[in-house]
């Protein structure tokens, strides 16, 4: 059957699913109400009907599409409708989250946190950076459900037998490529191994990227899995102006001033390509009157997190992560998942 087209002629989009439609459990309907969501992302779309009924997944997505909702709402709504038939003991997750960075691990447990908010699960984060022992103590207050860590400091934990992986019933590996560029694998391995048998448990592995290696990890660590793929071109909202400013190096500060200047230029992300750069122009901007933090791998994880929290609420209008070339950005974009 041929697609739908429109006046245009083009091919129609194809109708979005609502979350009631999935046949989630309420406690989590609820929770996804209570964000103001009703209708799936295209990966939600192509992803939940297979994962919500066990089946393994490798899903091709960049940020900002909506995957870990995707496997947040798998995870938690397996846990809700399959309570554990054997004791459990403290330091023994369900499910396991491994993911990268620590900024990232810190937003899926954000992510986490709001969807189960009507559902009684316990969540924990592990990063690097952070008080050992506070960590330890959020793993022997009680049972734990969801566990989201970095490789490194799972690691630690594990080796301290702090954490048992061999009842692990969901395991997530989400941006495999970038873990892969980082150096990340060798410990991912050991990691993967301590978890039971792919062919008893659920794997989701999402990348944006499928290199050679990472099609060859995706197949070591999934069983028949569902294959899904979001092209790049579909993540960028409409509601977003892209644009270039071409300008000689010694113009970019009085363009940038210009910028942030703007009545739009609220709340501005500004990316770096190295650390003295991003210390130069937080200097500058400050002696400009202008309220800014910054991120880089100097500043230590607590105040990254304030900083990050800052800007969420406003009361910082810019920050720097130096990745990339420096640029400004501001955008009308509604929150996603």
């Amino acid at each position: 059957m041929q697609d739908q087209t429109d006046a245009a002629g083009e091919a129609a989009p194809r109708p979005t699913v609502t979350f009631r439609e999935l046949g989630l459990p309420e406690p989590l309907l609820r929770a996804v109400a209570d964000l103001g969501f009703e209708r799936c992302t295209p990966i939600q779309q192509e992803v939940l009907p297979y994962t919500l009924l066990g089946h393994d997944c490798i899903g091709k997505a960049q940020t900002g599409t909506g995957k870990t909702a995707a496997f947040l709402l798998t995870i938690m709504a397996d846990l809700l409708r399959n309570p554990p038939d054997e004791p459990r003991y403290i330091g023994e997750p369900r499910a396991l989250v491994i993911a990268p960075t620590r900024e990232l691990v810190l937003q899926i447990g954000k992510d986490a946190e709001e969807l189960a908010a009507h559902a009684g699960l316990h969540i924990v984060t592990l990063i690097g950076g952070v008080d050992y022992d506070r960590q330890r103590q959020q793993l022997e207050r009680k049972l734990v459900d969801i566990l989201v860590a970095t490789p490194g400091r799972l690691m630690d934990f594990h080796s301290q037998r702090q954490i048992h992986l061999d009842r692990i019933e969901m395991l997530v590996i989400d941006e495999a490529d970038r873990m892969l560029d980082m150096g990340f694998i060798p410990q991912v391995r050991r990691i993967v191994r301590q978890t039971p048998p792919k062919s008893h448990r659920q794997t989701m592995f999402f990348s944006a990227t499928f290199t050679e290696e990472v099609v060859r990890l995706s197949g070591e660590w999934t069983h028949d899995p569902v294959r899904v793929e979001i092209d790049a071109q579909s993540v960028a909202s409409k509601d977003i102006d892209q644009i270039v400013y071409l300008v000689e190096a010694d113009r970019k500060l009085d363009l940038l001033l210009n910028l942030l200047q703007q009545p739009e230029a609220a709340s501005v992300m500004i990316f770096a390509n190295r650390r003295d750069q991003v210390r130069r122009l937080h200097e500058r901007l400050e002696r400009a009157g202008i309220s800014c933090g910054i991120l880089s791998g100097e500043v230590p994880q607590h105040k990254r997190v304030k900083t990050l929290e800052a800007f969420r609420e406003g009361t910082t209008a810019c920050w720097w992560p130096p990745t990339w070339p420096a640029a400004a950005s501001t955008s009308r974009a509604s929150r996603t998942w």
